[in-house]
């Protein structure tokens, strides 16, 4: 990922970049957090935007380019991400592929 390090902040022991450049637009960090399954940390996700913005409106809204950054905090097999994923899209109310 190419970032300028201006700042970092720490989530969960991952260093998240406060901006970061996408096709040569600078992004700033909007929010960061942690997803937990049950007592387990799961991910960190970062979303970058051009401008911070306090809604989920605004954000899909907001013109320009975007960044969302997933790093994975558990090992896990790729046939569980199958199963998980057919999951979380057939709560959507969309026909799965899988």
């Amino acid at each position: 990922m190419a970032a300028a390090h201006a700042g970092v902040v720490d989530v969960a022991g991952v260093k998240v970049p406060d901006e970061a450049i996408v096709a040569n637009n600078n992004l700033l960090l909007n929010g960061a957090g942690v997803r937990y399954k049950g007592p387990f940390k799961v991910y960190t996700a970062a979303l970058y935007l051009n401008r911070k913005v306090s809604t989920p409106e605004a954000a899909h809204a907001a013109p320009g380019s975007k960044r969302i950054v997933l790093t994975m905090l558990r090992k896990s097999r790729p046939k569980n991400w199958a199963v998980f994923s057919c999951a979380a899209w057939s709560k959507t109310r969309r026909k799965p592929t899988c």
